[in-house]
């Protein structure tokens, strides 16, 4: 008993805690804002790779890729504090995101995701490759882009999440995870409803050396 007290203590210590940046937005139909997935107290041996699964009720709001407009070029869901291309992805005149902090030690990037904008389920997962060691300590691992649809008020919710190291087999660090709150109100512009906006389920990702692989194959519309 006092062995499992001892383990059940250190998992409580050593969990990483996901949240939202902002925790709570405001929306009108149609409007849109970015909200980042941030991550805290990453023990070493340091963030390696990870997947997240967001529900959401879809009639309220749609989460976007903000870097859609750029796909195949720009990686997806991802901020781009360190990217030179910032503000012409964003279209503003400065860019105003934060840095990310999966590539923050100079390792490179491999990811998928889905977005199922009918059903409100959106997947984002990421890998890293490199002899760099992994960050550690907190950051932005995924920025979203809201858009508001219906009048009404939702949580954005965290579920099946996985964050782990690069050791062979990996190792999960253990999650503690918050919500958003979104609402919305009925003024604004009408947004039409679309049929189905979804890419299906995600397979599966992160084939990193030097751990073993999985494997992930993003789904057509």
């Amino acid at each position: 008993m006092l062995a499992f007290l001892l383990l059940f203590s250190a998992s409580q210590v050593l969990a990483i805690e996901l949240s939202f940046s902002p925790s709570s937005v405001e929306l009108a139909p149609g409007e849109r804002a970015l909200i980042a997935l941030q991550v805290d107290s990453i023990p070493v041996p340091g963030l390696a790779a990870f997947q997240v699964e967001l529900h959401f009720d879809s009639s309220v709001v749609w989460i976007l890729n903000p870097n859609e407009a750029f796909r195949g070029t720009i990686d997806p869901f991802v901020p781009l504090g360190n990217n030179l291309f910032c503000a012409i992805v964003r279209g503003t005149p400065t860019c105003d995101d934060p840095d990310w902090l999966l590539i923050s030690t100079g390792r490179t990037p491999v990811g998928a995701d889905t977005i199922d904008n009918t059903a409100g389920v959106v997947v984002i997962a990421y890998g890293t490759l490199g002899e760099q060691a992994p960050p550690t300590g907190g950051g932005i691992v995924a920025l979203l882009e809201l858009e508001g649809r219906g009048s009404g008020s939702t949580t954005i919710v965290l579920a099946d999440t996985v964050f782990a190291d690069a050791s062979e087999p990996p190792m999960r660090f253990p999650v503690t995870t918050f919500s958003a709150q979104i609402n919305t109100d009925a003024e604004g512009p009408e947004v039409p409803s679309v049929g189905s906006l979804g890419l299906g389920l995600l397979v599966g990702l992160l084939a990193l050396a030097p751990w073993s692989a999985l494997h992930a194959t993003r789904a057509s519309k």
